[in-house]
């Protein structure tokens, strides 16, 4: 965890979500460019052509979806995998919702950005939006995205439970965002083996609610002054 700004979102979550190819869009000429890092490691797109290359390529040689219990459905979108073009299926969403199409911005066949352009939204400074005269019909121009450092909430990075003054306020929200943080992981695990994934749903929820809370409460004592922030720790 870190505190946000530019260089956080550009060399992080954006070259979390990079496409194998990503789409170099024209930026507009009001929009704030930012330099990025080059990519030095595989993206999470190149990771997923290889699990697809080998399911496809195990399912050759011997049948590997035999068991179809325990799967939700009907959950966000969820849909069972009984076979391999159901599990092309689900590989391609989750690229597309990260990447967008090789071909397009958007996620596969919905007018949603992909992850990775929103976020390049923010470090560009500007909406991307359909533009007839760039060269792949997009372009970073559309309404501006203005950064304010000063809006920024100066959380501890990487904060830990050992960082916060015992019994305070601080700790006191950070055990309690650890405790919905290990039930979402428990109640994850439940919902692979098919049971009830509603309350999943209500865990992420509050676990939002708590993350807020505790990003907006000071640490006790801290020089330069810093808020709390969840430390993702398992409860002892």
């Amino acid at each position: 965890m870190a505190a946000f700004s530019l260089k956080l979102v550009g060399n992080v979550f954006v070259q979390i979500e990079e496409p194998e190819h990503p789409i170099d869009f024209k930026v507009g000429p009001e929009a704030l460019i930012a330099a990025l890092a080059q990519k030095e490691f595989q993206t999470i797109g190149e990771f997923y052509a290889d699990i697809r290359a080998r399911l496809e390529l195990i399912s050759k040689r011997q049948e590997i979806f035999k068991k179809h219990a325990h799967q939700v459905e009907q959950l966000a979108g969820a849909f069972p995998v009984r076979n391999l073009a159901d599990a092309i299926r689900a590989i391609d969403m989750i690229v597309q919702q990260g990447e967008g199409t090789t071909a397009s911005p958007l996620q596969g066949s919905g007018s949603e950005l992909a992850h990775f352009y929103r976020f390049e939204e923010i470090v560009k400074g500007a909406s991307l939006v359909a533009d007839p005269l760039a060269a792949h019909g997009y372009s970073y121009s559309g309404r501006p995205i203005p950064f304010d450092p000063k809006g920024v909430i100066p959380i501890a990075t990487n904060c830990r439970i050992g960082d916060l003054p015992d019994d305070s306020r601080a700790q006191r929200l950070a055990q309690e965002f650890n405790g919905l943080y290990a039930a979402t992981l428990s109640r994850l695990e439940s919902a692979y083996q098919g049971h009830d994934s509603q309350p999943l749903l209500a865990l992420m929820f509050d676990m939002k609610i708590a993350a807020q809370k505790l990003t907006s409460t000071p640490i006790p004592g801290s020089n330069p002054p810093r808020y709390a922030a969840p430390t993702f720790e398992w409860p002892v």
